[in-house]
């Protein structure tokens, strides 16, 4: 079970002091354009959602490539709640990270955008770093929840992982 975390974009609207990125040269990441050995794609960034017609482009591109592999995508970026659930749609889940207080009220927008179509059918994680609080919200029969997460100092890549980018704009 071969998984890949495959980079999107540097671009981030935040400076979180711990991001992984930080710890790597994203633009010496080698570039993945074969995705037929992969069990699990990660889509990440920077930020995806600064790009969503990217997300959306690269999920197409994959899916011709393997039909099968598992997509999902990491994002802090919830504020627009009807874009994010159109990119949802090509996707096969979502993990989201709230890392500050100020991150919930976009996210339980979202959140209540979402649960309004009871056909979603959506493998959805929800990462709760720390200082942003928790406070048992009742959305836990829609997302696998994580809280008091702290940053990890060196983020090794999990066991059987890649990470590599897509194509830069500028390549």
């Amino acid at each position: 079970m071969k998984k890949l975390r495959l980079l999107l974009t540097e671009k981030c609207d935040r400076n979180c002091k711990g991001c992984c990125n930080n710890q790597y040269d994203l633009v010496a990441l080698p570039v993945e354009t074969d995705f037929t050995g992969y069990s699990e794609i990660i889509l990440t960034g920077g930020e995806p959602m600064l790009r969503p017609l990217r997300i959306i482009e690269t999920v197409k591109s994959i899916r011709k490539q393997n039909p099968t592999a598992l997509i999902v995508m990491y994002t802090a970026k919830t504020d627009l709640p009807g874009l994010l659930r159109a990119v949802l749609n090509y996707l096969d889940g979502l993990t989201v990270t709230i890392h500050k207080g100020a991150d919930w009220w976009p996210f339980l927008t979202f959140n209540s955008y979402m649960s309004m179509d009871q056909r979603f059918n959506k493998l959805l994680r929800l990462n709760v770093f720390e200082q942003a609080g928790y406070s048992g919200f009742s959305f836990e029969r829609f997302w696998q929840v994580r809280k008091d997460i702290e940053w990890i100092t060196d983020c090794p890549l999990p066991e059987g992982e890649v990470f590599k980018r897509v194509k830069n704009e500028r390549e």
